[in-house]
């Protein structure tokens, strides 16, 4: 900005007692000079969309195809509409930010491209781009919803659909979800204690996310509820609204979880230690694991479709968690509304990993039970937090279940060694 030379000779000669009405002098020239806004060129939206399409690239840019596109504009249309009158005065007459452009950044902010990219796509400013990121994500937040399932009816769809992907013949049937943790990695914070966002095991800093999937990977329950250094136990024991609807639900029901979590009747855990070497806990490992593997396959899709997390996160902490929570929603609104099918129907069990129940007579059973397990175990032997699990492991001794041989195969010298070790220990 030019400051006529006049006023500059001024500050010169003033002497030093008098500097600081020389600095207004500047300030005050300054403001009166200020360059006028600039008139950015708005993208075309209706061109813009219609180049994508013929190039067959609108879904590897806003990560959806262009009706779920649709869809989620009109969901989110009464949030995102700025107001034109006003849109107009702050940019000097520009045309108004449209919704679609307030979706579309959004869902390319999301996507992992930065802020000053998207301003350049579309004609906007940086400042006006990152107030049109913020109102996409409150929106999200507020029309987009992740419910646990409640009434029985519902909780028994979601066993069955279990079923369909375990591959263990029904003796698991009462699961409803697959709970983990995931640790969301972010920049060093700025806050009191930032060593409590340092996670040892990960050598980062980060927020730690606990999540429940169903079967076909969507999330029932999507928590951000501690910091990076908490481990996925102590994180759990914050989920004040999922621990309440666990206590909740009928008995036949329950979550599978890792070794993180505690053993419960309504929370099934592998065996671990010396236990693990058995034969059919083994058995039992192995399937739970076939089960477990979604909510993997969750957080592997989330960070895949939303290349934001492939880097850390590096703004404030509410901001933080609002985008992980966004981005979970989506998540679900993508696989809803965009027909992907992780289960049975549309792929075969080898493509997840999954292998069906072998009996020890060779036959394979993928649908249905074998007998029905009984939910509630009454006897003396049975009372106690692993009831459900010693119920399911007299299951797999009475009916000799094996792992199918070729895992047996591929871990048969990790097998062997494991033995080892645990017999000298």
């Amino acid at each position: 900005m030019e400051i006529d030379g006049d006023i500059i000779d001024m500050v010169l000669s003033i002497d030093d007692n008098d500097t600081g009405v020389a600095l207004m002098l500047l300030s005050g020239e300054a403001k009166q000079r200020r360059a006028p806004k600039w008139a950015y060129k708005r993208i075309d939206w209706d061109r813009h969309v219609e180049m994508l399409v013929h190039t067959k690239s609108f879904q590897s840019r806003y990560h959806m195809s262009l009706q779920a596109f649709h869809l989620l504009l009109s969901i989110l249309r009464s949030s995102v509409t700025v107001d034109g009158k006003q849109s107009r005065r702050c940019t000097s007459g520009n045309a108004p930010i449209v919704p679609e452009l307030v979706v579309g950044a959004g869902l390319r902010f999301l996507g992992g491209e930065s802020q000053k990219s998207i301003a350049d796509i579309y004609g906007i400013s940086v400042k006006s781009t990152m107030r049109i990121v913020d109102k996409f994500l409150h929106a999200v937040n507020k029309h987009l919803q992740i419910q646990l399932p409640t009434d029985e009816e519902e909780l028994e769809t979601f066993a069955m659909d279990w079923d369909a992907v375990s591959g263990a013949g029904g003796i698991y049937h009462g699961v409803v979800g697959a709970i983990d943790g995931w640790l969301c990695c972010i920049d060093r914070p700025s806050v009191p204690s930032p060593v409590d966002y340092f996670s040892g095991h990960y050598q980062r800093f980060g927020i730690n996310i606990q999540a429940v999937c169903d079967s076909k990977i969507r999330f029932i329950y999507f928590g951000v509820v501690a910091p990076g250094k908490t481990n996925d136990l102590r994180a759990f024991n914050r989920c004040e609204g999922l621990r309440l609807w666990l206590q909740s639900i009928p008995s036949g029901f329950f979550l599978i979880g890792d070794n993180a979590y505690t053993l419960t009747n309504s929370m099934l855990i592998p065996f671990s230690g010396a236990e693990k070497h058995e034969t059919y806990k083994r058995t039992y490992n192995f399937y739970l694991s076939q089960l477990r593997i979604r909510i993997e396959m969750s957080f592997g899709r989330l960070t895949t479709k939303w290349r934001i997390f492939r880097k850390n996160l590096d703004f404030a902490m509410e901001k933080n968690a609002l985008i992980c929570t966004a981005a979970a929603k989506l998540h679900n609104f993508v696989i809803d509304n965009d027909g992907v099918n992780f289960g049975p129907q549309s792929a075969q069990y080898s493509d997840f990993g999954v292998e069906p129940l072998v009996m020890n007579d060779g036959t394979r059973n993928i649908r249905g039970y074998l007998s029905v397990l009984n939910p509630n175990p009454s006897s003396a032997t049975d009372i106690g937090v692993g009831a459900r699990r010693a119920t399911i492991l007299g299951a797999i001794v009475e009916r000799d279940m094996r792992r199918p041989i070729h895992n047996i195969l591929r871990n048969q010298e990790l097998d062997e060694e494991s033995v080892y070790e645990a017999t000298e220990e």
